[in-house]
C-alpha cells in the first residue's frame, strides 16, 4: 500500500497498517523469532514509512491490543487474539489443522515419550537483535 506522503492517511490506509502490523507480530511470536519489536524491525517486513508505523502502534496501543515493554512493543493477550483472528484469516488456505505457532494433536511434544520436553512450537525469543 503507497500512501501519498502529502496528504494525512485514511482510516482505510490505517486499518490496512494495523492488520499488517499484527500479522507480523503474530507470525513473529509464532515462529519464535521475538515477542516484541521496534519500529526498526518491523521495517524488515514492512514496507512503511517510521511514521506510519509508529502512528499505528500508538493506535494499536491505545486500543489495548498491544502495549509498551521499554522501547518496544509486544501483543497483549487480547492482541494475540486478535492478531491469531486475523492471521488466520489472511493464511487459512496454507495452514495445517493447528494454528500457526501452535502444536496440533500429533505433535511430537503429545508422545509420552517425549514429557516434560518443551514443544518448539511454543518456545519464544525476545528479541530481533543478531
Amino acid at each position: 500500500m503507497d500512501m501519498d506522503r502529502s496528504s494525512p492517511p485514511s482510516p482505510l490506509d490505517d486499518l490496512y497498517w494495523q492488520d499488517e502490523i499484527l500479522q507480523v507480530m503474530y507470525w513473529l511470536l509464532g515462529e519464535g523469532f521475538a515477542d516484541k519489536v521496534t519500529v526498526p524491525d518491523l521495517r524488515r517486513f514492512l514496507e512503511a514509512e517510521p511514521a506510519v508505523l509508529t502512528h499505528n502502534l500508538v493506535y494499536l496501543s491505545a486500543t489495548g491490543l498491544l502495549f509498551r515493554p521499554g522501547d518496544a512493543y509486544a501483543l497483549t493477550d487480547g492482541g494475540k487474539e486478535e492478531a491469531k483472528r486475523r492471521f488466520t484469516d489472511e493464511f487459512r488456505p496454507f495452514l495445517g489443522r493447528s494454528g500457526h505457532g501452535e502444536c496440533s494433536e500429533d505433535c511430537w511434544c503429545n508422545d509420552p515419550d517425549h514429557a516434560g520436553e518443551a514443544c518448539p512450537s511454543t518456545v519464544h525469543h525476545t528479541s530481533l537483535a543478531s
